[in-house]
């Protein structure tokens, strides 16, 4: 079932932090400790009281805990907010075994930090790219229903979701492309989703449809598509999952993906001012550890997808200008999902960064919602 987001009202600001930025002044965390994980510690970072409801928020890949260092701080007077850095990241404990870094090994890290953080209470939790798709792995785990209250994914589609998906998608696409009137039947669907509610008039579905004598031209032969169509079944599509499949050793990330390329990339590919990319000094180490986590698990999930459900209330913060994650990438999850929020955001991929208030509000707002669904019904209950 899916659920529109209402009711978002703007989150009080803390003095301490409304004029803070990156490099020196990033928000320090109030408390830092260790915990054993499934493959080495994993260091752990906490913001807020010890006995607020606990928030904890997972990082993508290439970045660390500091990429949450804003969203933390805002969040600080109502939650006690908890982040870490992923396996190979930052402070954690790294290996060089691929299989380490499968999403299993990496959700079981993160059950490590939720028992040690919070054993008796369930924990509200985001992830932000590869850190949403780690925690797909965690809310569709049978723990997931006692452990976890809620979850934001911002970035970070379910990989099996989306591979299941593909498997339907491919033969459709395929057959399409060899019948421009079935592509044509494609595109009316997609360019009058309303007709139901209203229907358009003759010449607007002229002007909004191309011909099919355009389409007989523009649309490749089944024959040249088929290596395109074949592609779908094996690679995410975007180019930000293309780019986390390709196989990289360890000395060319640390070579070519240095903090001015990174910055670039926020820049250029996020459609954005410059901002600050919140690099931390382990940079080298989060670019091979990246690369090691997408090569273990992309491929792996889209070839073989399982059937992943979960009861767990799910929030997703779909960024409609993300060049990376497009919006497509979640259209299956509703189908596995018992309760599902989707709300558009105009935003780009680094939303944590550029956005960080934004982040804040909907978080708070999606949890406040819930405790009010949680009251209405133990109301009815009495």
């Amino acid at each position: 079932m899916t659920e529109p987001l209402h009711n978002i009202t703007p989150l009080p600001v803390r003095a301490d932090v409304a004029t803070e930025t990156d490099g020196d002044q990033t928000p320090r965390p109030d408390r830092r400790w260790t915990v054993a994980g499934a493959g080495g510690d994993l260091a752990v970072f906490e913001w807020g009281s010890g006995a607020a409801e606990p928030l904890v928020l997972v990082h993508g890949l290439t970045d660390t805990h500091r990429v949450w260092a804003t969203v933390a701080a805002l969040l600080a007077d109502g939650f006690r907010v908890i982040t870490y850095d992923v396996r190979g990241h930052g402070k954690s404990a790294t290996s060089a075994d691929p299989a380490d870094y499968r999403l299993s090994t990496l959700a079981e890290d993160f059950f490590a930090v939720i028992d040690a953080a919070s054993p008796r209470r369930p924990v509200h939790v985001c992830g932000h790219g590869w850190g949403g798709v780690q925690l797909w792995e965690a809310v569709c785990d049978p723990r997931a229903n006692t452990r976890i209250a809620s979850f934001t994914a911002i970035s970070g589609p379910n990989l099996d979701h989306l591979g299941l998906w593909l498997r339907v998608v491919a033969p459709r696409l395929r057959h399409a492309l060899g019948d421009p009137g079935a592509l044509l039947g494609l595109a009316l669907r997609s360019v009058v989703p309303t007709m139901r509610s209203a229907a358009p008039s003759a010449q607007s579905l002229r002007s909004a449809v191309p011909s099919v004598q355009l389409l007989r031209s523009a649309v490749p032969s089944a024959r040249a598509a088929a290596p395109l169509v074949r592609s779908l079944r094996s690679a995410v599509p975007s180019v930000y999952s293309l780019r986390s499949a390709v196989p990289i050793r360890p000395v060319v990330v640390r070579r070519m993906y240095t903090p001015r390329v990174r910055t670039w990339l926020v820049e250029r590919l996020g459609g954005i001012s410059p901002v600050p990319a919140r690099i931390a000094p382990s940079w080298r180490g989060d670019a091979v550890a990246g690369a090691r986590i997408a090569q273990a698990n992309l491929l792996h999930h889209l070839r073989s997808p399982r059937v992943r459900r979960t009861a767990v209330p799910v929030q997703l913060l779909v960024n409609t200008t993300d060049l990376f994650v497009p919006p497509a990438a979640y259209d299956s999850s509703d189908r596995w999902v018992d309760r599902l929020w989707r709300c558009a955001v105009p935003a780009d991929h680094w939303l944590p960064v550029t956005e960080p208030l934004l982040v804040a509000e909907a978080l708070a707002n999606f949890v406040d919602d819930l405790r009010a669904d949680r009251a209405a019904i133990g109301q009815r209950r009495r």
